[in-house]
């Protein structure tokens, strides 16, 4: 498992290096609120792990893709590799045999998962199963899946097949379990939102057994023994690669530079590599480890570099040139031609013993399943919420899914270490977030006592990096702002420390919601904030998912009923994030699909502030008779086409409706604009119960 603490490493790392790994592996497609909770909760698993479960990760290595030594193992017992994956299921079991009320039922089959709609919200009820050829049921409040990948089955209607058939011919390092099973009912009986199918890692160092060559199922080299100085050659007994290259770009380099040998009638042809051990790399990844592979035969012993050449078939004048070269960039004397930078175990003297493998690329991991949101919530396919613009993703209630079968955390290609720290920390909040769902379902928050909600993800959304959107947890997924809040409508929050000192006085501010007051499980929050102004904003800049922060509400808002029949044309008109509850009053009229013309002014300081301007455009194209928006930008960029300077009042003459009987104006941005605006409104006829101002 991956964590970037310090204190548990011994090395210079941070938060920013291990999500730029992560992220970076991934090709830029991760989903980076998902990446954000996977390694601001990295530590806290880790150490979870060792307190309550005894796990001693204490084996530190520096895996392909990463940028520092940050992957935590169990240290071999008697000089045997001990699996951290397997040690941890077993004591987790252990620990949920102690529980009462728990039962396991083994030997049995997913079939089904039950749901119920209301309104439009889809609700999970149970599942049915096989068992001794019997289908069972099972009647519960939340159902979590963590039933793995697809990387196995290659049966006609697999998933590999569907999404990969390009890929169906390698061989896999997983078993008959990961067969995408739940992933299909999923998607089946719940219209679970898949994504990224198309991706699977293809491990570049699957062992070759020399008496089964042709089986499709393949042993993994473990990536420690690159990490602890292993270098790859070809048949050419030349190195390719830098061999600590994140997982796909070693598997392009033996696809592209190592010989093909056949792997079977069911098979393409192969890329066969070597992948080669000094004394001192044996050494470190453990002598005792490297006999389990020798025994079953997927190491072999080579004594100096005569019998190296031999068993590669290389010519030896080659492979002494490949050798010396190794050892002049370990030492620094020269740049290593491949790339790499670290070299764990330097000294490649032709005359000592070394240890060979041959490997070749293996599907090892699936990044696409199902989509799930930074609390494992699992998403439904696009749905009519969405196509207004909703600020979240409509969720499956009750369903929650960790691990393997999940999509979004991985992107393009997984950051090696990073697939057992899902599998715990995405795990821990669906076991959370599930056991709040049977709660009961009182207000989501209170208007006169602040309650703690959990920050799920944050969103930069300005090039400057000043506005963000902040969403929190609601107390379970169930709960909602409606109907104990109406559109329009703020919060508070409490801020009690800045920099982790406690302030003299609980600073108080107020924000409204862009979120709709319908959407289950969460609050959407539009706030500016930058790290240098002031404690409330420092504070937001340093908080990271898992954190808490005290809301209470609804503390104030509209002064008529949005909804009113007798309301028929809403003016807005905002500055810079007043925008927010704008955004929220507009989602909540398009959703709602009352019949009222709504028109917007929305004045920033630079064009990069129109932070809603891509969704409120496509909203505006679908709903083009009721919805007209008009932005002013003070300081604009070269070829800006819209209003430029401040909102004045020949602005408001000209977009704006005029004053009478139906109309309701808002206004909401800094203290000083809403009072100029209040002021332009009164001298255009409004009257005080035709405008309300947030200000």
């Amino acid at each position: 498992l991956n964590t970037f603490d310090t204190e548990l490493s011994g090395f210079k790392d941070s938060f920013n290096k291990f999500k730029a790994d992560t992220l970076r592996s991934g090709g830029g497609l991760s989903d980076q609120s998902l990446v954000d909770t996977l390694v601001s909760n990295s530590t806290d698993t880790v150490n979870w792990l060792h307190e309550i479960f005894s796990l001693d990760l204490t084996d530190l290595t520096q895996l392909g893709g990463h940028s520092a030594p940050r992957t935590h193992r169990l240290p071999p017992k008697d000089g045997r590799p001990v699996p951290v994956g397997y040690s941890t299921i077993s004591s987790l079991r252990k620990h949920i045999d102690n529980l009462e009320n728990v039962t396991i039922v083994t030997d049995a089959t997913l079939t089904q998962i039950m749901t119920e709609k209301e309104e439009n919200d889809t609700f999970v009820t149970g599942i049915k199963y096989s068992k001794n050829d019997e289908i069972q049921s099972f009647m519960c409040d939340a159902v979590v899946l963590t039933t793995g990948g697809y990387a196995y089955d290659r049966s006609e209607g697999s998933l590999l097949k569907e999404f990969v058939p390009t890929k169906v011919h390698l061989p896999t390092t997983s078993g008959s379990q990961a067969d995408g099973g739940a992933i299909r009912i999923a998607r089946r009986d719940t219209s679970a939102k898949l994504v990224d199918m198309e991706y699977v890692q293809v491990h570049p160092t699957g062992l070759v057994d020399p008496s089964d060559p042709k089986s499709s199922s393949k042993m993994l080299a473990p990536e420690a023994m690159r990490g602890c100085g292993g270098v790859l050659f070809n048949y050419l007994g030349k190195r390719f690669c830098d061999e600590l290259g994140t997982r796909d770009y070693v598997t392009a380099c033996i696809e592209k530079f190592c010989r093909k040998e056949s792997n079977g009638e069911s098979m393409k042809e192969q890329s066969i590599a070597y992948l080669t051990m000094n004394e001192e790399s044996a050494e470190l990844f453990g002598s005792a480890a490297l006999d389990f592979y020798e025994k079953k035969g997927m190491i072999n012993r080579c004594n100096g570099l005569s019998e190296l050449s031999s068993f590669i078939g290389c010519d030896e004048n080659v492979l002494m040139e490949t050798l010396e070269e190794v050892n002049s960039a370990a030492k620094g004397e020269i740049n290593d031609p491949c790339g790499r930078t670290v070299f764990r175990a330097p000294n490649f003297d032709p005359n000592q013993m070394y240890l060979v493998a041959l490997i070749t690329p293996c599907i090892h991991y699936t990044m696409g399943g199902i989509a799930i949101n930074a609390s494992a919530e699992v998403l439904l396919e696009p749905s009519r919420s969405e196509s207004h613009g909703n600020a979240s993703h409509p969720i499956v209630l009750g369903l929650y899914a960790a691990g393997e079968c999940t999509g979004g955390v991985h992107g393009a290609n997984r950051l090696a270490g990073n697939s057992l720290l899902e599998c715990a920390v995405f795990g821990r909040i669906a076991g959370s977030r599930s056991a709040d769902i049977t709660s009961s379902i009182a207000p989501a928050l209170d208007p006169k006592i602040y309650l703690p909600l959990r920050l799920r993800c944050r969103r930069t959304l300005s090039a400057r990096g000043h506005i963000h959107e902040f969403t929190f947890d609601l107390p379970s997924s169930k709960h909602k702002l409606a109907p104990f809040f109406k559109p329009g409508q703020y919060i508070s929050i409490r801020h009690t420390h800045h920099n982790a000192e406690p302030l003299p006085e609980p600073l108080d501010r107020y924000y409204s919601p862009v979120s709709r007051d319908g959407a289950r499980g969460e609050i959407t929050l539009l706030i500016k904030a930058e790290p240098e102004r002031g404690p409330v904003q420092g504070h937001l800049c340093s908080m990271t998912p898992g954190d808490s922060l005290l809301l209470r509400g609804p503390c104030g808002g509209l002064s008529f009923d949005l909804f009113d029949p007798k309301v028929e044309r809403v003016g807005l008109i905002c500055g810079g994030s007043g925008v927010s509850p704008m955004v929220q009053i507009i989602r909540e009229c398009l959703f709602a699909n009352v019949h009222k013309s709504i028109r917007l002014v929305w004045g920033v300081e630079y064009s990069e502030d129109l932070v809603y301007r891509k969704i409120m455009d496509e909203q505006a194209r679908k709903h083009s008779a009721t919805l007209n928006l008009t932005y002013v930008v003070n300081k604009p960029d070269f070829g800006w086409v819209g209003e430029i300077g401040m909102i004045d009042e020949d602005m408001l003459r000209r977009y704006m409706f005029r004053p009478g009987k139906g109309t309701k104006i808002v206004v909401c941005g800094p203290w000083k604009m809403c009072q100029i605006m209040k002021e332009l409104l009164k001298n255009m006829g409004y009257t005080e119960d035709m405008v309300y101002s947030f200000m």
